[in-house]
């Protein structure tokens, strides 16, 4: 007999409410109310439960009911007094029931007890148990247990039921266990998450709390969603679901699968190391604006999860607002992401294989450059082969390069340098799941490679890793130990940048005569050597590769006290090696321009290893009190970092074979050796209040101290508080059939964050050890201190409306935003006339304002068809509000930089950042231009104050545009047809400006003598007097044009992210096969990429497409 439960969500972990019995009293005056009316309110004032076929109370109509303290069971038999129907007390539930079947199990025979549990282990509760048939059952308690008396009837089935479980059915007589059918023995019984599973719980990493009650921000991704974005990379997969979470598109590294990409969530509240060398870097430590990752309870690093299994993840819930991040204080400025891995399965021995090929292809759509026969006639156009009697170069030598050329075309040299250090990689990547055990022990072994190949020849990054966990209960005890051990190789392709082919001359032959790459090039306009790309590949033993191991163990405890109260213990430890080798041969042609008897050859060695632990106490409370429902925790905890790093150069070597540093030659310089230890310790209490599930309250506090600021500023408190109104849940709204859900919340608070180089408070000295005092060493200051140094923290405000209508047909999302970032902490570089090279201040305060609007419909779902659209989209305005003079003295380094200009060099057309008030810290800077003047073929500029000049001039620089898009999101479609899915992504910007570095480097001032160039070089150009034209007059090519608004372009663009086809299959020749699954899948990444700015992507490292094939298998 199926029955409905009229049940509000049910956390895991939950507890029920006290027992409620027959003799409880209520004070009703309800007119013209239905039999589920009367529940309602009859729950609302007693906290009891009903269970009940819908079929019985439709057909009773409506009536007028008054009470007045009146004893519960006197009137529900008053209600129901000839309507055939009747009411049966099973401690905290009541079930009402026909009068007639009521006989068929007043006789009592055996007595069952046990508990329901999920795959994890943990309690079900306010799960059911009932005897099929008859409608007689009981809830399970706090602890998973319950107890029923059985009925005297034949061929007995009981039926386990959980809101989002797969209902379970199990005959008495298949139980074979006799201490288990006398009582005696409990009787276990573990429920499955549902395909259709409710998502009813937000995880925070310290607790999960329900979600109907929930007042922050959090956005949900499940393991399986994941892994129709992508088979690799999770971190990138995370921008399709949340509009908020944003990678930053590294156009230098490309798909460089090397390179961990940088990203932020809800805008950039950090400046980071301010240094001009590297600023341009992609940096994922000590980044500013990264999240912090808790994996499984505790702090992982962002390259544990870059290289993480996607087969591995459970779920992904990323904490955005004051309210759902503060109780991680100190580290929750920047947002946290909370990933859960998949817990092992009990029952008989299970074992899951998933093999994913992949094909990697080179994405070259953004460059268009001249053959060798076009290329020779730009030159010719250009110029170059006119005499000039004034030039260095004379007639002879102008017409041999120009016959020499036409030979090499006459030949068929025609050389297609882009396609020569590129591959299609063909990868391969292996998962294995390994579980079993039974209801008191299990275990779950992990096992996991992947080789993943670039697009450059001989690049590399391959991932090893296991991990064993046993999860082991007794009682009202859990614990789960979890072991980890991974290993990640990564080599660089020898064959150097990809802007080292972009620049080659395509009728330069690239093999000698006897069909060896030639060792250089020499200049065709002068005595320079131009070193073959190619022959550094394919003839040298170049080499730079990097490995990595961390071992790691995670021992988790819960031990629940009553229903009421549990302790969670929590203590964890990782131990990383790594050790890297960059190796140049000495046959390398970049010491062609060496004397003879100089040492070639380089190896440059580094070696790191990092130790930390972490610890987790909790107390968590937990209870339902009438319509009161409360969860809360305090709790401490404290996590201790220790890293050491050791880095040597050598000189010197006798071949590229004798690499080991035992042949080389000598050390260059001294050996650097760095020693880092942090401390982090902090106190924390949280609270989540709901009434009736109507009116919320979410609040947090926590007090931390960390060894990283200055002992001035060793502690700071952190806190929040949220406040939220379930509409829905209004007696005039409840039962709704359009309104299902329409909930209002509001938080604020305050975060900080943590992500900076240690002993930053701290004067930092070098040694002298080859100079001797007569006191000693003498020593420099390397980087002053800052004992004043202050915690930076992010007060923030947040609204959000949720509507779901037509019982989640539609569902849509709306949030506001409003942070400020106090005290921003970011490193500075000065000049070594200072007496040290660097320090650590709180540089000023930033701003980010924004919204969030995510939208998804379930427009079929039916047996065979299911159809889901969705669609996000973010806005977010960053200003700088207020800046330091630290800040104002970087923003002259800037101008100084370029006061050293040489029109030759290239790395003069970069647009660094600079930081004003108010301006944004993702402004584009250079020098406003009024474009070519048409008289004379020069750039017109516009100072600050609105005067004209010929002349670019640094201190000129003003804001220009700004790189952060107006709106930023993702749209696709979710489609199931019986065993086939499919799963498109889209994602958008728009509104925001590049600067297209291609024009001035590739175009507008390209080296025509000595490299190749964009086919747009010839366009767009000024030639005679009175030509209005976008760029300036060709013959000034020699000189690279600085940064300027005519470089600065509106950029928007539509990426067709991934699509991905399935076929599932779990019945037919799967079972005879003795499989529980088998699955195919085909996923694409990158599929398209439209831009309204043409530029190059992928200068150093190009972008690529990704096609995967997965094979899944399930016994």
């Amino acid at each position: 007999m199926k029955i409905t439960l009229f049940l509000m969500f049910v956390l895991m972990f939950q507890v029920k409410g006290e027992i409620f019995s027959q003799n409880q009293r209520v004070n009703l005056d309800l007119e013209n109310c239905s039999v589920e009316e009367f529940f309602k309110e009859i729950r609302k004032q007693t906290g009891v439960r009903f269970m009940y076929k819908s079929e019985y109370v439709k057909k009773m109509s409506r009536f007028d009911v008054k009470a007045k303290n009146r004893e519960l069971k006197e009137l529900l038999d008053d209600v129901f007094k000839g309507s055939g129907l009747m009411c049966l007390f099973e401690e905290n539930v009541i079930v009402l029931v026909k009068q007639n079947t009521v006989a068929s199990y007043q006789k009592e025979g055996k007595k069952i007890k046990g508990r329901v549990i999920d795959k994890k282990g943990a309690p079900m509760v306010g799960a059911t148990v009932l005897i099929k048939g008859t409608t007689r059952g009981v809830m399970v308690d706090t602890a998973g247990r319950f107890s029923l008396v059985l009925p005297d009837i034949p061929d007995m089935t009981l039926v386990f039921r959980f809101i989002g479980m797969e209902t379970k059915e199990i005959k008495l007589k298949d139980i074979k266990d006799e201490e288990v059918l006398a009582g005696k023995k409990d009787y276990v019984v573990t429920l499955v998450e549902s395909v259709e599973s409710l998502d009813d719980v937000v995880v925070t990493g310290y607790a999960n709390v329900r979600k109907e009650s929930y007042t922050g921000t959090a956005i949900r991704v499940e393991g399986k969603d994941i892994l129709k974005v992508a088979n690799r990379n999770i971190i990138s997969t995370l921008q399709v679901f949340d509009p908020s979470f944003r990678i930053m598109e590294n156009n230098v590294m490309g798909s460089n699968p090397n390179a961990i990409p940088e990203f932020y969530i809800r805008g950039q509240s950090g400046i980071g190391n301010l240094n001009l060398s590297d600023i341009s870097e992609t940096r994922t430590k000590n980044n500013p604006n990264l999240p912090i990752f808790i994996l499984d309870g505790l702090d992982v690093s962002v390259e544990k999860i870059y290289d993480m299994d996607p087969n591995r993840i459970h779920s992904i819930t990323i904490l955005k607002d004051a309210a759902a991040t503060a109780v991680y204080g100190s580290r929750a400025s920047n947002g946290v992401v909370v990933i859960e891995t998949v817990a092992p399965k009990a029952g008989k021995f299970n074992i899951t294989y998933n093999l994913t090929g992949t094909i990697t292809a080179p994405d070259l759509t953004s460059y268009d450059y001249f053959d060798a026969a076009e290329k020779l006639e730009v030159e010719k156009l250009a110029g170059y082969y006119e005499i000039d009697p004034t030039a260095y170069r004379g007639i002879r030598q102008v017409y041999s390069e120009l016959v020499k050329k036409q030979m090499a075309l006459a030949k068929g040299v025609n050389t297609d340098w882009l396609a020569l250090p590129l591959r299609t990689g063909y990868n391969h990547k292996h998962s294995v799941a390994i579980d079993g055990g039974n209801d008191n022990i299990r275990y779950g072994i992990n096992l996991f490679y992947d080789q993943q190949k670039g697009v450059m020849k001989k690049d590399l990054r391959s991932r090893l890793g296991t991990e064993l966990r046993i999860d082991y209960r007794l009682s009202n005890l859990n614990v789960i130990n979890r072991i980890s051990f991974n290993k990640v190789f990564a080599k660089t392709s020898p064959y150097g940048t990809f802007s080292d082919y972009v620049n080659q001359l395509p009728y330069n032959e690239l093999y000698d005569e006897f069909g060896h790459y030639l060792y250089t090039f020499p200049g065709w306009h002068s005595g320079s050597v131009y070193v073959n790309p190619m022959y550094e590949g394919a003839e040298t033993k170049n080499f730079g590769k990097t490995t990595t191991e961390e071992f790691s163990d995670n021992l988790s405890m819960d031990w629940y006290l009553n229903e009421h109260l549990n302790i969670k213990a929590q203590i964890g430890f990782t131990r990383t090696t790594s050790s890297g080798k960059n190796f140049t041969d000495p046959a390398s042609g970049k010491f062609s321009n060496a004397s003879s008897d100089s040492p070639k050859g380089t190896l440059s060695t580094s070696e790191g290893k990092t130790f930390s632990w972490t610890t987790n106490l909790q107390l968590l409370y937990n209870r339902s009190i009438g319509v009161n429902h409360i969860s809360g925790s305090i709790g401490i905890n404290t996590t201790e970092n220790y890293f050491s790093s050791l880095s040597i150069n050598y000189r010197g070597f006798p071949s590229g074979s004798l690499s080991s540093i035992m042949y080389a030659q000598e050390i260059v310089g001294k050996p650097s050796e760095s020693d880092n230890h942090t401390r982090l310790a902090g106190a924390f209490a949280r609270l989540n209040y709901s009434y009736n599930d109507i009116y919320l309250f979410d609040g947090s506090l926590r007090f931390d101290g960390s060894s990283e600021f200055g002992s001035d500023k060793k502690f700071a408190p952190f806190y929040s508080a949220g406040f939220g109104v379930n509409f829905h849940n209004y007696k005039f709204l409840k039962g709704n059939p359009v309104l299902t859900q329409l909930k209002l919340t509001g938080t604020f608070g305050q975060t900080g964050k943590l992500n900076f180089q240690p002993y930053a408070a701290k004067d930092v000295y070098q040694i002298f050890s080859q100079n001797w005092y007569a006191t000693g060493m003498g020593v420099k200051l390397m980087a002053l201190g800052n004992s004043k140094l202050k915690w930076e923290k992010k007060n923030s405000y947040d609204l959000k409306l949720e509507v779901s209508l037509y019982n989640g047909l539609f569902y849509a999302s709306f949030g506001y935003y409003d942070a400020i970032t106090n005290d921003m902490i970011t490193q500075i570089a000065v000049p070594s006339s200072f007496g040290f090279t660097s320090y650590h201040d709180n540089m000023g305060k930033v701003k980010n304002t924004g919204y969030e609007l995510n939208i998804k419909s379930n427009l079929v779902r039916t047996r065979d068809w299911f159809v889901n659209v969705y669609g996000n989209m973010a806005h977010n305005k960053n200003k700088i509000l207020k800046i330091a003079n630290s800040l104002k003295r970087y923003n002259d380094m800037v101008d100084d930089y370029y006061s050293d200009y040489r029109g030759y060099d290239e790395k003069y057309t970069k647009s660094f950042a600079k930081y004003e008030e108010g301006g944004s810290t993702t402004s584009i800077y250079g020098m406003k231009s009024l474009g070519i003047d048409p008289s004379s073929g020069q750039e017109v500029f516009v100072r600050k104050d609105g005067t004209i000049t010929y002349e670019w001039e640094a201190n000129e620089q003003q804001i220009l545009g700004n790189s952060l898009p107006d709106i930023q999101g993702a749209f696709g479609i979710n489609l199931q047809w019986k065993t086939l899915s499919l799963f498109a992504s889209f994602m958008y910007e728009f509104g925001g400006q590049a600067y297209n570095q291609t024009i001035p480097v590739r175009i507008e001032s390209v080296d025509l003598y000595n490299y190749n160039a964009d086919r747009r070089v010839l366009t767009d150009r000024w030639i005679n007097i009175g030509d209005i034209t976008p760029l300036k007059d060709i013959a000034d090519r020699e000189n690279h044009s600085r940064p300027t608004s005519r470089f600065v372009q509106d950029n928007n663009l539509l990426k067709f992210n991934s699509l991905s086809i399935a076929w599932t299959v779990t019945e037919g020749f799967v079972k005879k096969l003795r499989m529980s699954q088998f699955k195919l899948q085909f996923t694409m990444n990158d599929v398209a990429y439209w831009s309204s700015v043409k530029q190059e992507r992928g200068t150093s490292y190009p972008f690529a497409r990704n096609f995967d094939f997965t094979l899944g298998i399930s016994f």
